[in-house]
Formats: C-alpha cells, sequence, structure tokens
C-alpha cells in the first residue's frame, strides 16, 4: 500500500475581529505559513458602518503590513453579515487547506471567538486548528485523538492531513477493533508512528492532555465522525488549561 500522496491546500484561512486572541492567531498563522510554503486569506466580517476594517485604505495598509512582516503572500477579505456563516461560506468560495480560529479560552468570550469557536467548527468544511496564547513552534510531535464514536477510520484523509507535518504520529484510541487502525502505519509516511491505548473508564480529553503534557506534543488532532457529540469535541479539549494546540477533523 503506497502512503497517501500530500494533497492538503497551501492556503489557510484566518478569519479576525482583531481582539488579542484572533491577533495571535493571525501570527500562528503566519508562522505557520512560513514554515510549511502557504498563502494566507485574513478574513474580517464587518459589524457596521463605522468598522475601520470597511475602508479600502484600512485594507490595502492590512495587505501591505502582512506580506513586509512575514513575507507570505496574504489576501484580505472584508464582508457583512452571521460571524459564523460567513466564515462558513468562505471555506465553501475557496479552498483552504486549514482554518486558524483564535480563541482566549473559557474567560472572557469576544464576538468572534470563545463561544462561536464550536459552531465555525461544525460548520466549516477544512480542518479548524484552535490557539490560544502560545506562539507558534514547528509541529514535530502530534497527538491523534480518536473520540469513541469512530468506527472506521478514514484513513486518506487523516494520513493526507498527518503528512502534511511530516511529524511523529502518536495515534490514542480506546477500542482495538476500530476498522482501519493498523493500517495507519501503512498510510502515514512518519517514520515514528506510535499507538497507544486509553482507557474508556477515564475522562478522554484528560488523557489526551496529560499525554500531550508528558511527550511535549505541539499539535493535538482530534479525530471525530461529523455527527458526533463526544467529549473530544467539547470545550474541555478546545478551550484546555494547557493552550495546547488543536485541530478539529471530521471525518
Amino acid at each position: 500500500m503506497e502512503k497517501i500522496a500530500l494533497d492538503i491546500h497551501r492556503k489557510i484561512l484566518i478569519p479576525t475581529d482583531y481582539s488579542p486572541a484572533c491577533n495571535n492567531a493571525v501570527a500562528y498563522g503566519m508562522e505557520f505559513c512560513r514554515i510549511y510554503g502557504c498563502s494566507a486569506e485574513v478574513f474580517h466580517v464587518s459589524v457596521g458602518e463605522d468598522d475601520k476594517a470597511d475602508s479600502s485604505s484600512f485594507t490595502s495598509r492590512t495587505i501591505s503590513y502582512y506580506k513586509d512582516k512575514y513575507g507570505i503572500d496574504t489576501d484580505f477579505v472584508v464582508t457583512k453579515g452571521s460571524v459564523t456563516q460567513r466564515i462558513a461560506n468562505e471555506t465553501l468560495v475557496s479552498v483552504f487547506g486549514f482554518v486558524v480560529l483564535g480563541t482566549p479560552g473559557n474567560n472572557g468570550f469576544q464576538r468572534l471567538t470563545g463561544s462561536y469557536a464550536a459552531k465555525i467548527i461544525d460548520l466549516v468544511s477544512a480542518p479548524v486548528i484552535v490557539v490560544q496564547n502560545k506562539s507558534f513552534k514547528k509541529i514535530e510531535n502530534i497527538v491523534l485523538a480518536l473520540s469513541s464514536d469512530v468506527e472506521k477510520i478514514d484513513g486518506g484523509k487523516i494520513a493526507a492531513v498527518v503528512n502534511f507535518f511530516e511529524a511523529n504520529v502518536h495515534i490514542m484510541y480506546s477500542d482495538e477493533k476500530v476498522v482501519g487502525l493498523r493500517n495507519m502505519d501503512k498510510l502515514v509516511s512518519s517514520k515514528n508512528i506510535r499507538y497507544k491505548k486509553i482507557s474508556p473508564s477515564i475522562n478522554s480529553v484528560l488523557q489526551a492532555l496529560n499525554y500531550c503534557r508528558d511527550i511535549d506534543a505541539d499539535l493535538l488532532i482530534s479525530v471525530s465522525t461529523a455527527s458526533s457529540s463526544q467529549s473530544l469535541r467539547n470545550e474541555q479539549l478546545v478551550f484546555n488549561v494547557m493552550q495546547m494546540p488543536v485541530m478539529c477533523l471530521s471525518i
């Protein structure tokens, strides 16, 4: 069986409302682009007539700022409407490999971030990387956590995402009967792939976060079904106290 070809589109979407959390997400996303050879679209949903981002001069200055500071090919898009729906629509109009979403955590929810994060994760088609206050660090250790309702792995989709980073991969699972689980080592290009079984009777989010801490992981990928209501997609994970960047990936 051949390794899955790297087919992730090398453009990322970074929504912003100019809050500190979103500003950090922009910086994270730009460094992400620099390391992985991507371009970026910074996306703002305007809130009214007095929104400074509506002006063409502001848009021009913003594009120049990002290009000059990060050396990244950057688009800046301003639109109006529902925050969550506009972001979701943008992922349908244009093709993005990832969405980078900033959040301040469980405290101090803001208009775009916080309570909107879960809605955005559910609506967009691309994998969403949720970041808090940590700066970008090259992704060398990934924890891939399968939610308990995953009965069959879409090995191609998972492998395409994992292979993008060329990182060490640690797969956490609770059921050895998951179809396709043991074929991952044939699909993932990493030379270092490990499997770790977790106890279904213990909080799965806590186990995943503790394991991330133990191996000094750079990214936790939460894999769940599109209709999942399992804990690996809840606020405890996305707004985790470790401030671990979390990618939400639906299969």
